[in-house]
């Protein structure tokens, strides 16, 4: 069965809505921090606990934050696409389901898989961040997306991974098939990792068009 897993920020969104919504909220910290991270000096856990601490938001606020954003339009045609076809489509995200859901739910794909690190508020206690996945965490992230990739798997599938970011690393050593761009693809790039450049859904669509007729192909001839 193909399978289909997608980053969120900066892929399935326009631009990277977790670095602009604490960009925002957590004030210049935020950028020390996230520098950090890329560098490989902290993992992303430590990452948000530490931008938490400075983090300066009502509920209301970040209401409106999430109403400014936006998802890749053709992202809807592919989701639309997969769910004809009957591919399981599912999101990864070392972000938070704090603005995930909500976006996906405005775009009519409530129903879409989301597997996250959550944030929330709390009466009393303010916000709070939580990460259901940590046990399994790589040295990166909070929430390590190839873990989900070999827990979701199963004898016979075939695993397509798209994705554009430094959180990514361990889904491309898991996938069949990898959609890159930005630093996934340098990344790909630089470690010989094979992977199909893409700039927006319709490129990925166009591959996974390909990936089911040969899907298909293949079928028909083990009954042969």
């Amino acid at each position: 069965m193909l399978k289909v897993f997608c980053d969120f920020d900066g892929t399935v969104s326009k631009g990277d809505v977790g670095d602009a919504f604490f960009r925002r909220f957590s004030g210049e910290e935020a950028l020390e921090l996230v520098r950090r991270w890329e560098a490989g000096e902290m993992n992303s856990r430590d990452l948000y606990l530490a931008m938490l601490k400075s983090f300066r938001a009502s509920p209301e606020e970040v209401e409106e934050f999430i109403a400014e954003q936006e998802i890749a339009p053709s992202f809807r045609e592919f989701a639309g696409f997969c769910a004809r076809e009957e591919i399981p489509l599912a999101i990864l995200s070392d972000g938070m389901d704090l603005y995930i859901r909500p976006l996906l739910e405005r775009n009519g794909l409530a129903g879409l898989s989301v597997y996250s690190n959550e944030m929330r508020w709390e009466q009393g206690r303010g916000w709070v961040i939580e990460f259901p996945y940590i046990e399994h965490a790589c040295s990166r992230c909070a929430n390590c997306k190839g873990y989900h990739l070999r827990r979701l798997r199963r004898k016979g599938d075939r695993l397509i991974f798209v994705g554009d970011g430094l959180s990514d690393l361990c889904a491309v050593k898991e996938a069949d098939k990898v959609f890159a761009k930005g630093e996934l693809a340098k990344f790909c790039q630089d470690h010989g990792i094979d992977f199909e450049p893409f700039q927006d859904f319709r490129d990925v669509l166009r591959g996974i068009r390909a990936e089911v007729k040969r899907h298909l192909l293949t079928k028909t001839h083990l009954r042969i």
